[in-house]
């Protein structure tokens, strides 16, 4: 990864840790992080408003898959469309 990439990325990483009150835990998986549905939709909109970014109607649905790593990569996915 790229050097200003990865500044974008532990940026972005750093956002979503503070938004849900976590320090350290990426890999784990966010509903494991005591987010529930809505606290993730609270976060989605969050980090919309900070990127200036949209969501696909798929990426609302939280499930036990998605870490904060998973998250981080979908906003630069988002950014670098």
């Amino acid at each position: 990864m790229k050097r200003m990439e990865r500044i974008g990325y532990e940026k972005i990483q750093r956002f979503i840790m503070q938004s849900i009150g976590v320090d350290g835990k990426t890999e784990l998986k966010i509903m494991d992080l005591g987010v529930d549905s809505l606290s993730y939709v609270q976060l989605i909109v969050l980090l919309e408003n900070e990127y200036n970014i949209e969501f696909e109607l798929e990426d609302l649905a939280i499930n036990n898959t998605v870490t904060i790593n998973d998250l981080v990569e979908k906003v630069l996915n988002i950014i670098n469309k």
